[in-house]
């Protein structure tokens, strides 16, 4: 079972526990008589709120069950679905619902019910979900980082058999910690699958080239052969830069089919654009005042950035920093920089800075969702270290993207190089789907003020 699979049936639950405690909550405060008049009275509404409250669990980011639940995230998240709820039942006439005790004995019921269930759920999630049993032919860097991470890691629904490995590399110590099986050849790997005690074959470039016609033999096994980058694209939501060449990207990012997808993002900037102008205008009277209170200087920001097919274009932005903070030539923006004024900072955070780039969008310079654009000095500069880099211009850049949502602030050509396996990974599977969930990540990294 794949990893949406498994969240969406861990949602299907939660959303009966939220009809569970809805249930015991009607029992609690209602004769026993009217219980089945009260649920049919209560059902419409809280059919539609509770599947609110799902998404606002997915922007939370309380489905991802490769880690620990924060319980700062679940709190906040059952105080936004409080006050969704509190609006629907305020402002839609005619429910005939009065919730103020109702719902907060709901919300309450609800975690004590939630808790063990997602403790369970969390302890054992291989034996629930069941695991796959895989093999990682390679030893490059690559290819071992995945497999620790998966042997370290029994929510990732795989069970890491073992690695074939060059005899002249030494053995990482986490190998011995977990016990992994060495496979010195091929062979070792056919009798597995011969056996069918495998599912999953990963295989590194090297390998695939030298044995890729044997691998075809085994196409009516009950085994995956995957090469290393599509099974990290899909594992990681990520494309390994440097495990993958230009065959792969030949082969992998295609245009075709995607005119009708682009006609209706860039429909959907114009809308969004329409709409958020009112509050722009709104914001815009108190944004100046608190830029020309905090420091001396312009309101706005004007830098050249890389768009779509490497055309340069002017970006719009509310400052951040002192004025003349590039008086000595472009520089890195790192964490806490002393270049960043007070309000610069909360700017930076809430992304209210980047407001004055709807601009860009509605004159087509911009999507709403897409990789960040850079400036053309960095982009010279990283195209000489990073392959591939330039692939991230076959796209119009965004306001956010999947890299902002994945990946904290780069500083650096190596966190640069990392942004950009997320980017190219947008660019092979850009969608209205995935620009929906980045539209929801979005949110949450706002909240939990994360990423730049």
């Amino acid at each position: 079972m794949n990893r949406t699979r498994k969240k969406f049936v861990i949602a299907i639950v939660d959303y009966l526990l939220f009809f569970i405690s809805l249930c015991i909550v009607i029992l609690i405060r209602y004769d026993f008589g009217d219980f089945k008049s009260e649920i049919i009275q209560h059902f419409p509404a809280f059919s539609v709120i509770y599947l609110l409250w799902l998404i606002i669990f997915y922007i939370f980011e309380l489905y991802d069950m490769t880690h620990e639940i924060l319980v700062k995230n679940y709190i906040l998240a059952m105080i936004i679905n409080g006050a969704i709820a509190v609006s629907v039942f305020y402002t839609v006439s005619g429910l005939g619902i009065s919730p103020k005790t109702n719902l907060f004995l709901n919300l309450v019921i609800f975690t004590f019910l939630f808790i063990p269930w997602r403790s369970i759920i969390s302890r054992n999630f291989g034996r629930i979900f069941g695991r796959l049993n895989i093999v990682i032919m390679g030893s490059d860097e690559y290819s071992l980082r995945l497999a620790k991470e998966i042997a370290e890691n029994d929510k990732t629904g795989y069970n890491l058999l073992g690695i074939l490995m060059d005899s002249n590399i030494a053995l990482p110590e986490w190998i011995n910690n977990e016990k992994i099986e060495i496979y010195d050849t091929f062979s070792e790997i056919k009798e597995l699958i011969q056996r069918k005690n495998l599912n999953i074959v990963i295989v590194n470039d090297f390998w695939y080239k030298q044995i890729f016609t044997e691998l075809y033999t085994f196409i009516h096994q009950r085994v995956d052969i995957y090469n290393l980058p599509s099974f990290s694209e899909d594992f990681h939501q990520s494309i390994p830069i440097y495990a993958a060449d230009e065959i792969w990207f030949l082969d992998n990012l295609k245009n075709t089919g995607r005119s009708f997808y682009e006609k209706l993002k860039r429909i959907t900037d114009i809308l969004l654009v329409l709409m958020l102008t009112p509050v722009f205008l709104v914001l815009f009277i108190f944004i100046v005042l608190a830029i020309k209170i905090n420091s001396p200087g312009t309101v706005f920001f004007k830098q050249v950035r890389v768009g779509r097919n490497n055309k340069n274009f002017v970006i719009y932005k509310f400052r951040t920093m002192v004025q003349d903070a590039e008086k000595n030539g472009a520089q890195w923006a790192v964490k806490n920089d002393t270049r960043i004024t007070s309000v610069g900072r909360f700017l930076r955070l809430t992304r209210i800075d980047e407001l004055p780039q709807i601009i860009n969008v509605l004159i087509g310079d911009m999507s709403f969702i897409g990789p960040r654009p850079e400036r053309p000095e960095f982009v010279e500069e990283l195209e000489k270290i990073i392959p591939h880099y330039k692939l991230r211009h076959l796209v119009r850049p965004g306001l956010s993207g999947w890299a902002q949502v994945k990946y904290e602030y780069a500083a650096t050509k190596e966190e640069s190089a990392k942004k950009l396996e997320y980017d190219l990974f947008y660019i092979k599977n850009r969608s209205i789907i995935l620009d929906s969930k980045i539209v929801l990540k979005t949110i949450m990294t706002i909240i939990s003020k994360r990423g730049q």
